[in-house]
């Protein structure tokens, strides 16, 4: 009986290169972690319906990101037993991907350890992930998908670093490869089309450059195209109604609309929620019809908006694809020229919003 559970010993080792007493105490130490953590975050939850912790000005709360570093420390210490086993994997996927760690040292030991996974995809497409490790990953995983994935992001990673024409040349190369057609990408298409739509955001939507043509269905199904919209200033919102900063930004909006009635301003969305009527159906897991029509026409007539939407098509032509639209709300501010003069991510805010509109308008009246 001895020799046999020696054997069974001996095998364990052979194949999870793992200490018999090792394992065990590393995984609940990091079942232990996460449960702390999900009690933390169900306490927060509590205040803030509680209302005894209070958003900032962009209605976040920072203390969830505090929160969230207290658990980075007793993380890293599962990590740092053993970076190379199952636990340490899952500890490391756990800090990045959940806690919101950012430390390079992190990502230098998922390319130590754990080149060969095909399972550290998710760590590609964190804003934290450096250039330096997709790069590495892109020239050395045994995975085609991850490889070009691995490129892709660092792409989009040069770009936010100010290096759109190194990320261009990569993109360029990514969106003819014959293998990154054979992959989806991201939302719809294949990897190639998405690397084809950031391509086309970095050379062609730029503060100062002159805003392509969208031309598409209304939400009532009937054509318009941006340029109608030319010798007026225009405010073009990417917005979704499952998008709460998009939905927390109409009020500004339609005050917006009211405050500019008569003058040289307008406001156009465009609509990120599925639309299906007079357009090819769209289906779910289970072959029910994805149709969010009857959602965004309470929204509209709840919240005012007066003002004409794009309908997302969902197809290669639709706006928020073409324009590589991956933020919510997305935000460009067009001159009476149809000349990109703003373009925020995410809502600037009032303020800023505010006194680049009234620029414009003043600019474009006193002509």
């Amino acid at each position: 009986m001895r020799n046999f559970t020696t054997l069974l010993t001996v095998l364990s080792l052979a194949l999870g290169g793992l200490r018999a007493d090792d394992k065990p105490g590393r995984a609940e130490q990091l079942k232990a972690i996460r449960a702390d953590l999900a009690k933390a975050q169900e306490d927060f939850r509590k205040e803030m319906k509680a209302g005894t912790v209070k958003p900032d000005a962009e209605g976040e709360y920072p203390g969830w990101t505090d929160l969230l570093k207290r658990f980075v420390k007793p993380t890293r210490q599962v990590v740092e037993a053993d970076p190379a086993d199952a636990v340490g994997f899952a500890a490391l996927h756990f800090a990045l991907t959940e806690l919101g760690a950012t430390d390079a040292d992190l990502f230098g030991l998922v390319l130590k350890h754990h080149i060969a996974d095909a399972k550290i995809e998710p760590f590609l497409n964190l804003d934290a992930a450096p250039v330096d490790f997709l790069r590495d990953v892109a020239a050395k995983s045994p995975h085609a998908r991850v490889r070009l994935w691995a490129r892709y992001h660092q792409s989009q990673q040069l770009v936010a670093g100010g290096k759109p024409k190194q990320a261009e040349t990569l993109l360029e190369a990514l969106a003819g490869e014959a293998e990154a057609k054979k992959f989806v990408g991201y939302t719809t298409g294949t990897l190639a089309d998405t690397a084809g739509w950031l391509l086309f955001e970095i050379r062609k939507l730029n503060v100062g450059q002159e805003a392509p043509e969208i031309t598409g269905p209304n939400l009532d199904g009937k054509p318009m195209t941006l340029s109608e919209s030319r010798g007026k200033v225009t405010l073009l919102v990417f917005w979704a109604t499952w998008c709460r900063p998009c939905m927390d930004m109409v009020p500004h909006e339609r005050e917006l609309v009211e405050r500019y009635a008569g003058r040289a301003f307008t406001l156009i969305g465009a609509n990120g929620d599925n639309l299906t009527v007079g357009l090819p159906k769209i289906y779910d897991q289970d072959g029910r019809v994805i149709d969010a029509g009857p959602v965004v026409q309470a929204a509209v007539e709840k919240n005012k908006m007066t003002w004409p939407s794009f309908r997302n098509a969902r197809s290669d032509g639709s706006p928020f694809l073409a324009w590589n639209v991956r933020s919510w709300p997305t935000i460009y501010l067009l001159d009476e020229r149809g000349v990109i003069r703003g373009k925020w991510k995410g809502d600037p805010g009032a303020k800023e919003l505010d006194a680049a509109v009234e620029k414009l308008v003043k600019a474009a009246e006193a002509k």
